[in-house]
């Protein structure tokens, strides 16, 4: 069986999905206001652990509810459970400060979209900021929680201009940060996503969404300047928000396989904006890759071309491979004997895994897609169901 090592703080699938329109999800049928639960909540030991699951299918009536879940990781019991409507919330990011930040969506074309705000623990939820327009489909939120960057079109005419703006969470004052253009900075195709915001709080990457793949990646600063990183590439974004991996690994390895491509995998520094590191493997047997909770290596699982072929043949039994880490700093890949050791060592008692089914693949944003997923922490199980999503920690609960 293969578990999958999670980096909490979440990167939007839909940088690989290549949304649409802004990225927003088809109109559903009218469903209610979203409502806390009655459950009071109990004493809180800490830390918490946040996280969603949706309504099963079999359970569905033409909507899906969206359950967040705060889970006392110390007396091991659920704290509190809130349920909204699926199809209407987008890019649920939990913050510093402890709150789950996310997108709400109109229900009809001429109403408002609104960034909310959502005490897990208590289950109030408070409108930060509503607009007439409309906000691309991916939010990001600063280390400390203070602000929150977002990108607002015109919903009647796309592609458009966006405003990518920031939020101050505490006065809920917004600013226009800069405006892009269809033409863009050089080199930058797309709308601008924002995915990812820099340790140093000194800006935010932004994702070029062009409507059919992925199209670029740039930082954006908040006085302005936008540093245009790669104009058309698949990027994994670092946890630190200054750096990335690029190349194929996983799935889209056997597609370069299946093209007779050779695989790189590279390291970009976001502040010099170059490649610093990277590795040719002409066997396309690299899989797995996850960044160190700093962002200053990256972790990955390299097979054998038997291997290589027989994973993405399906062919034979599941193979693991040898892991390595990758140093943003430069040098050779290093060689890692007990990966179990370096995830202590990484995350502590904060040690996230999924079994998603049938299904063992790794999955790079910390969720669990099927309908027959399972959730553990530390090895112990803490949830079962549909398209699990862990969302991160709350250290302290005030």
């Amino acid at each position: 069986m293969r578990w999958c090592v999670v980096v909490m703080i979440a990167v939007t699938a839909a940088m690989l999905s290549g949304c649409r329109g802004g990225g927003r999800k088809p109109a559903a049928t009218p469903v209610p206001e979203p409502t806390p639960s009655a459950t009071a909540a109990p004493e809180v030991v800490g830390p918490v652990l946040v996280y969603s699951f949706e309504t099963p299918f079999a359970e569905r009536q033409g909507n899906v509810e969206l359950t967040i879940v705060a889970f006392d990781a110390g007396a091991w019991r659920e704290v509190h459970r809130t349920v909204l409507p699926s199809q209407r919330v987008m890019s649920p990011r939990l913050s510093a400060r402890g709150m789950l930040i996310y997108i709400f969506n109109a229900e009809r074309a001429a109403d408002p979209q609104e960034l909310r705000s959502l005490d897990p623990v208590t289950g109030d939820i408070r409108t930060l900021y509503s607009t007439a327009r409309g906000f691309e489909y991916s939010i990001a939120v600063s280390p400390d929680g203070s602000m929150v960057a977002f990108s607002e079109t015109d919903r009647s005419n796309y592609p458009a201009p966006a405003d990518v703006r920031v939020l101050d969470t505490a006065s809920a004052a917004v600013r226009t940060v800069v405006t892009f253009t269809p033409q863009n900075p050089a080199g930058f195709v797309g709308t601008p996503v924002p995915v990812m915001w820099r340790d140093d709080g000194r800006g935010f990457v932004v994702l070029g969404d062009s409507g059919t793949d992925a199209g670029g990646f740039a930082t954006v600063m908040l006085d302005g300047s936008v540093v245009v990183h790669r104009e058309r590439d698949a990027m994994y974004v670092a946890p630190n928000g200054r750096a990335a991996a690029a190349g194929g690994y996983g799935d889209l390895a056997c597609a370069l396989a299946a093209a007779g491509r050779t695989q790189l995998l590279q390291l970009w520094d976001f502040d010099t904006n170059r490649v610093v590191n990277s590795i040719d493997d002409p066997a396309l047997g690299i899989r797995q890759v996850t960044w160190s909770p700093t962002g200053d290596k990256l972790l990955y699982r390299q097979f054998s071309a038997q291997e290589a072929k027989t994973d993405c043949d399906r062919t034979g039994p599941e193979s693991m491979g040898r892991a390595f880490l990758l140093s943003i700093h430069g040098g050779p890949p290093a060689p890692v004997d007990d990966v179990a050791a370096l995830r202590r060592q990484w995350y502590g008692d904060r040690i996230i895994d999924f079994e998603c089914g049938d299904e063992m693949a790794f999955d790079l944003y910390g969720d669990c897609p099927t309908d027959r997923g399972r959730m553990f922490l530390n090895g112990r199980e803490v949830a079962s169901g549909e398209v699990l999503n862990a969302l991160g920690f709350i250290e302290a609960v005030r």
